[in-house]
């Protein structure tokens, strides 16, 4: 007769938030931000995450668009680096910009740059 395993209360959630940022940064960016939906303890562990690495499990976008679409696509995901850029707290010690469409795009890689020594200050 098998068992039955009783679930109690979420007791990951009640870590302390040092212990659950580390549990997220095993995770690659777009699944640590998701674990902001478990629960509101989980709300904002992400944002406070001292490494950032946008790489193609982040940025889901056409990588392979030319022309137009190409710009189109990076617009998108212009977006959303600054979105997660603007959403983050503390200090960011490390970031990876993993994404062979910025090669095309220089001065996006200038802006982000720019906008990372402007939130320095």
């Amino acid at each position: 007769m098998a068992t039955r395993m009783r679930i109690g209360a979420d007791e990951i959630s009640s870590l302390p938030d040092n212990l659950r940022e580390q549990i997220l940064m095993f995770l690659p960016l777009r699944e640590a931000a998701k674990a902001s939906i478990l629960s509101s303890g989980w709300r904002k562990i992400w944002t406070r995450l001292p490494k950032f690495v946008f790489d193609e499990s982040f940025c889901q976008t056409n990588l392979e668009a030319k022309g137009q679409d190409q710009i189109a696509e990076m617009n998108k995901l212009m977006f959303k680096l600054c979105t997660v850029l603007l959403l983050h707290r503390g200090p960011l010690q490390e970031l990876s910009l993993s994404l062979p469409i910025l090669r095309s795009f220089p001065a996006q890689i200038d802006q982000i740059l720019l906008f990372l020594q402007e939130k320095r200050h």
